[in-house]
């Protein structure tokens, strides 16, 4: 961790937390987890920690800390997230349980290419399959309008990207559902 090493520092977290070759030290392994994902950027680490919070490892507001952040892990393209999101919302991890909010995590990871994605979602009824595509395509409209609102303000030609940061990168599966301020 002191060489500034994310996934280095994450897997060593993992290793003192589980205690894998080493004496398990849970609580240090999981700051060190911690520390890759806020301090040294590292994906891993920040997926590790999610999961890590979410199975208890910092109790009921730990779970809700890594909810929200495998929702917005999510967002950003990490699919083996949107499993860890979706299973969530389906257990009632980090928020009430909410099939319909799980299985949009489910068609994001699912439409990104994530195969395990697709094999869970055949195994999840229909209607709540349909509820999910109808919220994701209500929630793309809604953003599509805010969007095109932000560009008439500022005065932008369509698909100049108004309202968002500039030269920020968009890598949003196109099903995910944005991260949730209730969750």
């Amino acid at each position: 961790c002191d060489n500034r090493d994310g996934d280095g520092c994450a897997f060593y977290g993992a290793q003192l937390a589980d205690g894998r070759g080493v004496p398990k030290k849970l609580d240090k392994g999981i700051g060190l987890i911690k520390r890759a994902c806020k301090d040294l950027g590292s994906i891993q680490g920040c997926s590790m920690y999610a999961q890590a919070m979410m199975l208890g490892g910092g109790g009921k507001e730990g779970m809700k800390e890594g909810l929200e952040l495998a929702e917005q892990l999510c967002v950003q393209g990490e699919l083996r997230a949107c499993i860890l999101a979706a299973g969530g919302h389906f257990d009632g991890r980090g928020a009430k349980r909410d099939q319909v909010r799980g299985t949009m995590f489910i068609l994001a990871a699912c439409e990104g290419g994530f195969p395990p994605a697709c094999e869970m979602k055949k195994k999840i009824p229909s209607d709540i399959v349909h509820k999910a595509e109808r919220k994701i395509k209500k929630n793309t409209d809604e953003a599509l309008a805010k969007i095109k609102e932000a560009q008439g303000k500022q005065g932008l030609a369509g698909g100049l990207g108004g309202g968002l940061l500039p030269g920020a990168p968009i890598a949003i599966p196109s099903g995910a559902p944005a991260p949730s301020a209730e969750a």
